[in-house]
């Protein structure tokens, strides 16, 4: 119902968690993880009381209360139903690492001054001997500069998460499977995806006291210092994967996980008249906003 549902996959996961069709569902999905700070600040009191939110975890859930609003379920990430459908089973290639460095979105150009340049000579020196792959986010894989920059420094550039892409966990999900380490410079949804297939994880910094994020994202950076100091071990060779997965499952909600049948019920899938109500939604986010943004298309 709400524009940004389908985006990445995340209600076709559930919908083949299920086994229903993919249509519009009378809720709205959280499809990217908010930290303690962004929460404090990103809530605003949603108009439709009546439409359930769908959020990962219960500090998600606690922060709409706070607001006012009752609606709000906890259902766990989409990745986490992803990982039942498609068997998890643990992939060890010791030589390679996988590197997601921040990102711009279509619409916002959030890291005009990212140092690539500097994490790249890092990287190379903290794994001169391995086969290092950049993942870039598909806004900044059309910047042939910056897709250059890595090339020259001997690295696998590959993108494979957009928006209009519905395989996009999936693509994610095998990825992040088939390499050893897993390198971030913020605390986003990939890096408790990476520590929930149990990888090793390590968080890149410019230096103790920088980040490699810049002023626009200052909460982002709040985060990462409040984890560096809870644990120091992330920012150095990574945390074992029996602490990472138990951190993850933590803030992605795997205990509250929900049967098909609540996720058929909050979803709307189990009535004809929300579902009903949900098309006509989604014909009026089409003429708001545009068919393209709905699908993910509008770049």
């Amino acid at each position: 119902m709400k524009s940004d549902n389908n985006w990445y996959g995340h209600r076709k996961i559930f919908a083949e968690y299920i086994g229903v069709k993919n249509n519009p569902c009378f809720s709205t999905i959280q499809h990217g993880y908010k930290n303690r700070y962004n929460l404090k600040k990103t809530p605003k009191l949603p108009r439709l009381k009546f439409v359930p939110l769908l959020c990962w975890n219960l500090e998600t859930k606690l922060e709409f209360n706070k607001i006012g609003f009752k609606n709000a379920h906890v259902v766990g990430a989409p990745f986490i139903y992803l990982s039942k459908i498609l068997k998890f089973k643990k992939k060890n290639d010791k030589n390679r690492v996988l590197f997601f460095p921040p990102h711009n979105t279509i619409d916002w150009k959030i890291h005009e001054d990212l140092y690539y340049n500097e994490m790249s000579n890092k990287l190379l020196k903290l794994y001169k001997k391995k086969k290092i792959t950049v993942c870039l986010y598909y806004s900044d894989f059309k910047n042939k500069n910056i897709v250059k920059l890595f090339k020259k420094k001997g690295f696998k550039v590959i993108s494979i998460v957009a928006r209009n892409n519905d395989k996009s966990l999936k693509k994610l999900y095998l990825e992040i499977l088939s390499n050893h380490q897993i390198i971030v410079c913020d605390i986003s949804s990939v890096f408790f995806y990476s520590m929930f297939l149990k990888k090793r994880v390590k968080i890149l910094l410019k230096n103790n006291k920088e980040t490699f994020l810049t002023k626009k994202v200052v909460d982002d950076k709040k985060f990462i210092f409040y984890f560096k100091k809870k644990y120091p071990d992330l920012f150095k060779k990574g945390l074992n994967s029996k602490k990472a997965y138990q951190i993850a499952c933590h803030h992605l909600g795997f205990n509250y996980l929900r049967s098909r049948q609540e996720l058929k019920k909050l979803l709307g899938w189990d009535n004809k008249f929300k579902m009903f109500l949900a098309k006509i939604f989604t014909l009026y986010y089409d003429i708001r906003l545009s068919p393209k943004f709905r699908l993910g298309k509008k770049v």
